[in-house]
C-alpha cells in the first residue's frame, strides 16, 4: 500500500470533454512524466492525444478531507497543478507562458536580468459568500414587517411624484448642457481653423487665441456639469 503521508497532491485541470467522463466511475488515467519531470503524456481510457503540462501556482493551497462531512483535517500543501489538454488544441494560458518565456530570453540575450518568475495560473475560490459562512450574523431580535397606515402610504406616493418631477427636470437640463456642449466644440473648431489660416497669412490671432482659451474652459466646465448631474 502507499504510504499515504508521503504522497504528494496535486490540482488536475481537465479540458471540458474529459472532465465530463471523470465522473464516471470507470475513469482511470496514468500520468507519465518525461525527463523534465513538468510535462508529459496523459493515458486514459478515452480515446485522443492528451498531453499535460506542471505550473507553479502563485500561493499554496491547503486541502482537506473528511470522513463524515462534518470534520475536516488538513492533509496537504498543494502548489502545484496539472493541465491536462488536447496536443492539437493547446490552451491560452500554455500560449502566453511560452510567450512570456520567449520575451524572458530575449531580454537574457541583451542583458536584462528578468526579476522574477511568472506564474500563468492560479485558482480563484469561491469566497463571494465567506464571511456571511464564517461569521454569520444573526439578528438577536429578528424585526418582522409590520401593516402600513394609510397616512404613510400618502406620503410615499407625494414622494414618488416629486422624484418623478425631479428627474424629468434632471434631464431637461442634461439636454441643455449637451445642447451647449456641441455648440462650443462647433466654435472651438471654427475658431481653430481662422486662427491656422491667419497664421499661415503671418497675420497676428492673439485675440481669438485668447477666445479659444475661454472656450476650451467653458467646455471644460460644461462637461464636469454633465458628469455630476448625470451621477446625481
Amino acid at each position: 500500500d502507499d504510504d499515504f503521508l508521503n504522497q504528494e497532491q496535486y490540482v488536475l485541470e481537465l479540458p471540458t470533454e474529459l472532465a465530463e467522463l471523470a465522473e464516471n466511475p470507470d475513469f482511470d488515467f496514468d500520468l507519465l512524466f518525461d525527463e523534465s519531470g513538468t510535462s508529459g503524456q496523459f493515458r486514459s481510457n478515452v480515446e485522443g492525444k492528451y498531453v499535460f503540462r506542471c505550473f507553479k501556482l502563485p500561493l499554496v493551497t491547503e486541502s482537506y478531507t473528511s470522513v463524515n462531512n462534518d470534520v475536516f483535517y488538513k492533509n496537504a500543501d498543494v502548489s502545484t497543478i496539472i493541465v491536462v489538454f488536447n496536443i492539437d488544441q493547446p490552451p491560452q494560458v500554455l500560449k502566453d507562458y511560452e510567450l512570456y518565456q520567449q520575451i524572458q530570453i530575449y531580454k537574457m540575450a541583451r542583458g536584462a536580468y528578468p526579476a522574477g518568475d511568472c506564474c500563468p495560473h492560479g485558482l480563484t475560490p469561491p469566497s463571494r459568500w465567506a464571511p456571511l459562512q464564517l461569521f454569520p450574523q444573526f439578528p438577536a431580535k429578528p424585526k418582522f414587517s409590520k401593516p402600513v397606515s394609510l397616512s404613510e402610504t400618502t406620503v410615499d406616493l407625494q414622494q414618488t411624484k416629486v422624484d418623478n418631477r425631479n428627474q424629468s427636470e434632471l434631464i431637461k437640463e442634461i439636454k441643455e448642457l449637451t445642447n451647449l456642449k456641441q455648440s462650443i466644440e462647433k466654435d472651438i473648431k471654427q475658431k481653430e481653423n481662422t486662427v491656422n489660416n491667419l497664421l499661415k497669412d503671418g497675420i497676428n490671432a492673439d485675440a481669438i487665441i485668447r477666445e479659444l482659451k475661454e472656450l476650451r474652459e467653458t467646455l471644460l466646465s460644461t462637461k464636469n456639469k454633465i458628469i455630476e448631474l448625470e451621477r446625481s
